[in-house]
């Protein structure tokens, strides 16, 4: 092998080694930045407000439902509407639901009943017209 085709063998070797190290680096900038944009997306805090890109996206933004309490929801309406509040379990099976017609627009509390309901994560869903919010409700 002559002292050029080394050269060009080693150039060729370091250029698929730098190749396959973007890739990688490209790969895990990519993950972390998914994993961190799903974790953020789904931070809910205690005033009601939500982080993450899909609530600055949502026009409705004003329809908020967290719990206040372990038994007590509150939720924000800006406009007249039927609500629809439903409670699933850790399966996602629909264990219980709220059905509030022509509320008018302000914040209400719902003491939810746990009685039935055993301890556990629950889903709790509002729908008023066609904007669906969700929010973890812990019963102890």
């Amino acid at each position: 092998m002559s002292k050029n085709e080394l050269k060009n063998s080693r150039l060729q070797k370091f250029n698929i080694i730098m190749a396959i190290a973007m890739m990688l680096a490209l790969f895990l900038f990519v993950n972390s930045n998914m994993l961190f944009a799903q974790e953020f997306k789904d931070v809910n805090f205690p005033d009601g407000s939500v982080a993450g890109l899909e609530s600055k996206i949502t026009v409705d933004k004003e329809y908020r439902i967290y719990q206040v309490s372990q038994n007590l929801i509150k939720f924000d309406l800006p406009s007249v509407s039927i609500v629809n509040i439903s409670l699933y379990n850790e399966s996602n099976g629909l264990v219980r639901t709220y059905i509030y017609n022509n509320l008018k627009a302000g914040t209400y509390e719902i003491n939810i009943s746990s009685v039935n309901l055993g301890r556990g994560n629950f889903t709790c869903v509002l729908s008023a017209g066609n904007v669906k919010e969700s929010s973890k409700l812990i019963i102890d």
